[in-house]
């Protein structure tokens, strides 16, 4: 039944699908080190294999929302582990840079996009309707829960070798996501109610104001996010803290976003959708206030709070954000509609890291870059608050 039952054991299937899909992304951290170990490549040319992994992961979005409206779901969530697995055990077979980009940037890519967000945030949808933002919130909290498992892989290869680690790791996802997904997840028993106009989705996609707005939202929730992944442990480094601690806190920033999934879930459900992004963009924006403001704090303390404050936010933008598409545009497009935003989110991350390199570069500081990062936060706070507003 919707709201309870056995829609609770879906969304656990889903935070577990998610979790495998993120882990392959954030263990790139780990690869990267041992690739230029191992090959002597560039760090440049290493990093353009992740480049071209979210690129992939955005323009499969939509395609794997078309298909997750029209097919069956166990076969295609089945078949992406499968291809995820693969890609990532062939990796062991590594010789040169353009099996990198093969492999990991376009055939991985491509197959976290179909176990990512874009068929769970569908599959939550039509499963609950009173409870929804909770129940996304737990799902996508996978997100963050991906994380932990970076240091796994790390470990793996210290005691395997590399080449065997991405073999057991690649055979891990193979069989534990596919029967997870195949039995776990299962067509609701009824469709929730709606009325008729919503279940048609938006009409027309690209002329839609609120589809727009979200997407500015997205694109700049993005572009926030990546560009404190991406440069945040450099940053801080740069100010003098030690690099296991700053590539350790950056690690809490995923931790911490478990949370922010879970809580703002369930604020989307108490406060409404709208409301819970604004509070998310906030709590965003002081975590934002606070990095550019470390320079001038003592200790480890600020940095820490910093690290929190962004992991829950960026949890939170996460959880809020989907919510609020579940409610603006929840039909029997919304797969469709959903993998647009997935996207434009990827267009906005791939923005983030490319501009704060170059603000550095320019100034040899990543003031310019955070306080541009902060003007993205409040604009895409005022975007969500239009495309949330309800047509006359």
């Amino acid at each position: 039944m919707q709201d309870r039952g056995y829609a609770w054991v879906v969304v656990g299937v889903s935070f577990y699908a998610i979790t495998m899909s993120m882990a392959a992304r954030y263990a790139f951290g780990v690869l990267l080190v041992t690739f230029v170990r191992e090959f002597g490549w560039s760090r440049g040319a290493i990093s353009g294999a992740l480049s071209l992994h979210l690129l992939a992961y955005g323009v499969a979005a939509p395609l794997v929302g078309i298909a997750f409206d029209r097919y069956d779901r166990r076969t295609l969530l089945a078949g992406s582990g499968l291809l995820l697995g693969l890609a990532t055990a062939s990796l062991a077979l590594l010789q040169s840079q353009w099996h990198l980009y093969v492999l990991y940037g376009l055939v991985a890519g491509i197959a976290t996009s179909g176990l990512g967000f874009v068929p769970h945030v569908r599959i939550i949808a039509e499963w609950f309707v009173r409870r929804k933002g909770l129940a996304l919130g737990l799902a996508l909290a996978g997100s963050g829960a991906g994380s932990l498992l970076a240091p796994v892989v790390q470990s793996l290869i210290d005691l395997l070798g590399w080449r065997r680690a991405l073999v057991v790791f690649g055979g891990f996802i193979i069989c534990t996501t596919c029967p997870a997904t195949w039995w776990g997840q299962r067509e609701p028993p009824a469709p929730p109610a709606r009325p008729a106009a919503r279940d048609q989705g938006p009409r027309p996609l690209g002329h839609d104001r609120a589809l727009i707005w979200l997407g500015v939202a997205y694109a700049f929730h993005g572009f926030l996010a990546h560009m404190i992944l991406a440069h945040e442990a450099a940053y801080l480094v740069d100010l003098g803290f030690d690099t296991l601690f700053a590539t350790s806190l950056l690690g809490g920033i995923g931790l911490f976003s478990v949370g922010g999934n879970v809580l703002w879930g369930l604020l989307s459900d108490r406060w409404g959708s709208r409301r819970a992004s604004a509070g998310a963009f906030a709590v965003s924006l002081i975590g934002l206030l606070l990095l550019l403001g470390l320079p001038f704090l003592r200790g480890p303390v600020p940095a820490v709070a910093q690290v929190i404050l962004s992991g829950l936010g960026f949890g939170g933008l996460t959880a809020s954000l989907g919510s609020l598409m579940m409610e603006r545009f929840g039909g029997s497009r919304f797969g469709e509609v959903y993998g647009i935003m997935v996207l434009v989110f990827s267009m906005g991350s791939l923005g983030g890291p490319l501009v704060a390199g170059i603000a550095y570069d320019l100034t040899q500081s990543y003031a310019a870059a955070f306080t541009l990062a902060a003007a993205a936060v409040i604009a895409g706070a005022w975007a969500t608050w239009a495309g949330a507003r309800r047509p006359a």
